[in-house]
Parts: C-alpha cells; structure tokens; sequence
C-alpha cells in the first residue's frame, strides 16, 4: 500500500517552480540560484561562529593542521 507524501508549503512552492521550467538552461540557473542562496547562509553561519567565539588566524591554522582521519587498526 502506498503512503501518502505531505509536503510542506516551501516544498510546494518549489515543486511549482521547477514545473515551470521550460528549458534545461533554465533549471541550470535556479539550481544555480538555490546554491548561491545556501552558500550564503553558511557563510553567514561561519561568520557568526567566528565572532562569537573571537576567533583568530591562528584557530584557522589550528583545525587546517588537525589530524581528523578515523583510526584503523594496523593489519596483522
């Protein structure tokens, strides 16, 4: 049996607007537009943490050369 999907009114919205649609170079250009959108946000997003947390160049240096990689044992 088949669920029903409830959309939310952003998705709706969207949905609508890719429907509209009428070329590929038009969907290049709002996939563009959305990435540019939420490129910002983050940015925002950093910037804020930044502030908030007085952060300098040598933080920025400090998570550049930290080692993140997950641990795997030696083999045999």
């Amino acid at each position: 049996m088949a669920t029903a999907t409830t959309f939310n009114t952003t998705q709706r919205h969207l949905l609508q607007m890719f429907g509209r649609m009428s070329s590929e170079s038009m969907l290049k250009e709002m996939k563009s537009v959305l990435l540019d959108f939420y490129a910002s946000k983050m940015q925002a997003g950093i910037d804020k943490y930044w502030d908030e947390n007085n952060m300098g160049e040598e933080d920025i240096n400090a998570i550049l050369n930290e080692h993140m990689r997950t641990p795997y044992p030696q083999g045999k």
